[in-house]
């Protein structure tokens, strides 16, 4: 088979329509209907038929399409590892980060990667977990730095780090105390990030299990906003120590470890299956690993 045709069969399969494939790859409706028909042809089955609103695939088409998607991948691997075993320069990897996890990540793994491998290329994009997991998903990026509490579709992970859940106040405005009852927070202003912030996520569901009403004054989607408005005394939070790293008004926050229960996030890995694995993005996973080591050994609950 063809793998052109087979690659816009996939693209018009999931627009559901010719003309959908045909503005988002960019490729004119009559060279689609070509490449299709003759994939048709060489199958002896018809692929899609037509409805009011453009496509469906047909029972062959549907069988096709479970065969299609790892094929292509093997196709797109095999290309990469050519590359990499030939004289082309290592290929550029993207790494999706949620904020708190780039906090602690991003300044060691940019640092790492420019000492060894030096002709390579990283983007890195900082984006709420739901957001990595989309753009895992699509293939839009390689690997996803995100917290398993919303993480919904399978995907191909690896366990970091774990993170504790703090009440971040403004220093002093809880006395003495050196820890507080997840219940007790119902009676505290908050300021927290916005849904769907995996963040937010687990202490909604926390929240709601132990039927706990929080006071949630605002909603925001940006961390250093968010610290500064504790600093200034406007409302608390509840954050990891991750999130607190490297925040210039550190030392005007006080840290209350939340009990009752210990609440918990997980940092993991997850890569994407429509992007080929290449050297340069192996070697990306290698120095997320030490550096994950070293976020264990100090933040580690």
């Amino acid at each position: 088979m063809d793998l052109l045709a087979l690659e816009y069969f996939v693209e018009v399969s999931q627009a559901g329509s010719f003309s959908t494939a045909s503005t988002i790859i960019k490729v004119s409706q009559p060279t689609l209907s070509r490449h299709i028909k003759q994939l048709e042809d060489t199958l002896g089955s018809r692929l899609f038929q037509r409805t009011g609103h453009g496509v469906a695939l047909t029972e062959a088409g549907e069988t096709l399409l479970r065969h299609a998607r790892p094929l292509l991948a093997k196709a797109r691997q095999a290309r990469a590892e050519v590359a990499d075993s030939g004289s082309s320069p290592p290929e550029s990897v993207v790494l999706g980060l949620a904020p708190a996890a780039g906090r602690v990540l991003n300044i060691g793994v940019a640092r790492q990667f420019v000492r060894e491998m030096p002709h390579g290329k990283l983007r890195i994009v900082e984006c709420f977990t739901s957001y990595v997991q989309e753009w895992i998903t699509s293939g839009r990026i390689d690997i996803g730095i995100v917290y398993e509490d919303s993480v919904q579709s399978p995907l191909e992970s690896e366990l970091l780090w774990d993170e504790r859940y703090y009440l971040v106040t403004p220093r002093g405005a809880l006395g003495n105390r050196v820890s507080i009852d997840f219940a007790e927070i119902a009676g505290i202003p908050l300021v927290l990030s916005g849904s769907p912030h995996g963040l937010r996520l687990k202490i909604d569901r926390t929240a709601a299990a132990r039927n706990v009403r929080l006071n949630v004054i605002f909603d925001i989607d940006g961390l250093n906003t968010l610290l500064d408005l504790v600093r200034k005394r406007v409302a608390c939070t509840i954050l990891t120590r991750p999130a607190l790293h490297a925040f210039d008004g550190v030392d005007e926050l006080s840290v209350l470890p939340i009990v009752n229960p210990v609440v918990t996030s997980t940092a993991i890995l997850i890569r994407s299956f429509e992007r080929p694995v290449t050297n340069t993005t192996r070697k990306l996973v290698q120095i997320i690993r030490e550096q994950a080591r070293e976020i264990r050994h100090r933040w580690q609950p």
